[in-house]
């Protein structure tokens, strides 16, 4: 009986949980990504008050808000900056992320939001903040000025307010807007003489005509970047010495001008501009929220007896010395912090021993990470050294054996080198990481690729304690497939994956899974682990973002392993159909660029030069004995003549117009490759020169570049980078 009634309950109580869960609405936070961008323009104390203000604001939203932040001070006043460059740098950089909102401060700033606003960000709104005017950009649209303040006006009314017997203004300005500036205060200020001294004076004739002015003038301050002696001098020295000479009062149009000798002025304040910002980030920016706002120097405008009554209420006054006993509260609140501050001090020395003991303890805990990061350098080192010795080594092995053997293993000695200059290469990139690492297209076999993967991952496998499964789709054989694409970039991709997997599923199994159809090649890698959050699955390809683990690591590897499988037209994701553990793909396509079937361009323009260089005579200059003897062999199979030269001097010495090309090295004694190429080209000679250096990490191949050279090649030098070089350079 209990049962038949407990199972007729049951339907109702799902129907009635199901009716609450469709009246109650799931709570959903929705992300939004706002980009706040400023130039020089706010640098200093300026930038940081408006970014406390900005942060203070965005910072309550930051469950559903995140404020990116970029500040090109310094890039933007580069005469190679590229405005073009940037943005797409900058699209590139922010691509994955929710931008819905950028606002741009400071001269530079707004200037390249207004020539590039409709490439830039094109799916965000865009606003340009003005020290008196806030302006709106959306794409497809025209700029529309949101609110506008009027400065002038502003700061007529100030001075009127402060000093109503004024009767002569005095616009100091060396602007090319002076006169612009001088009929609007003129048309501003009814029933005062408005009069410009402007660029045609210098300093000390400014300040010798301030000397003699009236006591109902006032000077407004707006700039004077040089005189007319081209002399260039601080606006606050210069601001000091013309309130000492006038005696007059001073008023300006910029805040940084306050409290350096001029009274005040209405001006866009950093607090102010900084809730503009955000309020502008947040999406709650209110149009008559007001840009400028008067600013007092109180200490200067008791010098002059101005009634602090006349100050208007909405003014930011600063200088204003304070009275402890001016009110019962004021001296409270003083009190207060007086007893506060004792406590603090008591406190202070009670917990004397225990900063003590506490600092020993961080000591050694400096000591302890300082023997962390010398471990860690100790480590990297040995990677370096392991992965320049394995090939080296694997070379040396070969070349001792008989010579039937060595010849035997002629693909495997060529293997190990080309892995020796790949591995070369990239740490070019360890140099200078804003390089972007060449694609390299080569055709191989899947199964080769899989081959190679399994051997590189075995120690870390085996370190890890993990077991490693490799497998196809039945019916799938990978012996006979090829693909054309970069074989360095999908090994390092796949290997980043398990070694992932290895070191942060905590799982037991980790299995390789490749597959193949006509569009594209698919290596799958999932584990049994502990699988990723769902709520740290969008940060798994940010650069820098590291997820719930202890192991090592900075958070790099699967973002630049998806930037490089994108640039070969390929991709790399997280796959969430995972019920145990995580699965990562590295997927590309079969066909990749116009190859031949040996992998090299099918342009009939890089395959060799309409010229016929086999009676070319040419001039070879290298300082290495074999080097030398093995690159003249080398080339005397395509050309008809070489000379040889042990060094730069020796071959400047040998060179006529005789030659049809120069061949040398870079480092070399005496007279090197650049200033031999040098010597060269000041002899008055155009003879095509081409460098070949092993010194591919520095910037020597620019050197030579920049002396003469036609084309710089990297060593090992061989018949197909000599002919292509030579088609090059004569095509």
């Amino acid at each position: 009986m209990k049962n038949r009634y407990l199972k007729g309950f049951i339907p109702v109580l799902r129907t009635l949980l199901l009716v609450i869960l469709a009246i109650v609405p799931a709570r959903q936070v929705i992300a939004e990504d706002v980009l706040f961008i400023s130039s020089a323009y706010v640098a200093g104390p300026w930038q940081i008050t408006l970014d406390s203000e900005v942060a203070k604001v965005v910072g309550k939203r930051s469950k559903d808000m995140r404020l990116f932040r970029e500040d090109i001070s310094s890039i933007s006043r580069r005469d190679d900056f590229d405005s073009e460059q940037w943005v797409a740098q900058l699209n590139r950089k922010y691509r994955d992320f929710n931008i819905q909102r950028a606002v741009f401060v400071g001269g530079h700033a707004r200037r390249l939001l207004a020539s590039q606003h409709a490439s830039l960000l094109p799916s965000a709104v865009k606003y340009s903040v003005e020290d008196v005017s806030v302006t709106e950009f959306v794409a497809n649209e025209a700029p529309k000025v949101l609110s506008a303040a009027d400065q002038l006006s502003g700061n007529i009314s100030l001075i009127q307010q402060l000093l109503p017997s004024t009767d002569q203004l005095i616009l100091v300005s060396g602007y090319p807007r002076q006169l612009q500036d001088l009929e609007l205060y003129r048309a501003a200020a009814s029933g005062m003489k408005v009069e410009l001294w402007g660029e045609g004076y210098t300093y000390e004739e400014l300040t010798d005509k301030a000397a003699t002015l009236g006591s109902n003038s006032v000077i407004v301050y707006i700039g004077v970047p040089a005189d007319a002696k081209n002399e260039q001098k601080v606006v606050s020295d210069f601001l000091a010495e013309l309130a000492k000479a006038a005696s007059r009062p001073i008023f300006v149009t910029y805040a940084t001008s306050i409290g350096k000798g001029a009274i005040g002025g209405f001006v866009a304040q950093p607090t102010r501009t900084g809730q503009v910002v955000a309020g502008l980030l947040t999406g709650e920016y209110s149009q008559s929220t007001p840009l400028i706002q008067p600013m007092i120097d109180y200490s200067v405008l008791e010098s002059f007896d101005i009634s602090e009554g006349l100050i208007p209420d909405d003014s930011v006054v600063i200088n204003r010395p304070e009275n402890l006993l001016e009110s019962p509260e004021q001296l409270l609140r003083y009190g207060s912090v007086i007893v506060v501050v004792l406590l603090v001090l008591l406190v202070v020395l009670v917990a004397r021993t225990l900063v003590l003991r506490a600092n020993s303890l961080r000591a050694q805990q400096y000591a302890n990470d300082l023997a962390e990061e010398k471990a860690k350098s100790e480590k990297l080192y040995g990677v370096v050294a392991h992965e320049l010795r394995t090939p080296v080594s694997a070379i040396a092995m070969m070349s001792a054996t008989s010579d039937a053997e060595f010849v035997k293993h002629k693909d495997d000695i060529i293997t190990a080198t080309d892995d020796l200059l790949l591995t070369i290469s990239d740490m070019s990139l360890m140099v200078r990481p804003d390089d972007m690492r060449p694609v390299r297209y080569t055709t191989f076999n899947l199964e080769d690729i899989n081959s190679t993967i399994s051997v590189r991952i075995q120690p870390m496998v085996a370190s890890a304690g993990i077991k490693f499964i490799e497998t196809t789709p039945k019916g799938t054989s990978l012996e006979n497939t090829s693909i054309k694409s970069d074989q360095y970039r999908i090994r390092v991709a796949v290997i980043n994956l398990i070694r992932n997997a290895c070191l942060h599923s905590r799982g037991k199994t980790v299995t390789l899974t490749t597959e193949c159809n006509p569009t594209s090649v698919r290596w799958i890698v999932s584990d049994d682990g502990i699988g990723i959050e769902p709520s740290d699955v969008d940060a798994l390809f940010v650069s820098g973002m590291r997820g719930n683990t202890k192991a090592n690591g900075s958070g790099l590897g699967l973002s630049l392993s998806r930037e490089w499988i994108r640039e070969i037209g390929g991709d790399v994701a997280y796959l969430s159909d995972s019920e145990v553990g995580s699965r990562f793909v590295v997927e590309i396509p079969r066909e990749t660029v116009p190859y031949d079937i040996d992998g090299e361009l099918s342009d009939p323009a890089a395959k060799g030069s309409s010229k016929n260089i086999s009676k070319f005579k040419v001039l070879f200059a290298e300082d290495e004995k074999m080097l030398r003897l093995l690159g003249a062999k080398l080339i005397s199979n395509v050309v008809g003549e070489v000379i040889l030269a042990e060094d730069g001097s020796e071959a400047f010495e040998l060179f006529d117009e005789s030659f049809d090309l120069i061949m040398t090295d870079f480092f070399m004694p005496n007279v090197d490759g650049a200033e031999l190429t040098a010597r060269i080209r000041a002899s008055g000679s155009q003879v095509p020169i081409i460098g070949v250096t092993a010194a591919t990490i520095g910037d020597q191949m620019q050197v030579m570049l920049d002396a003469g050279a036609n084309l710089v090649i990297p060593k090992p030098l061989t018949a197909k980078s000599f002919e292509e070089a030579v088609a090059k350079v004569l095509g």
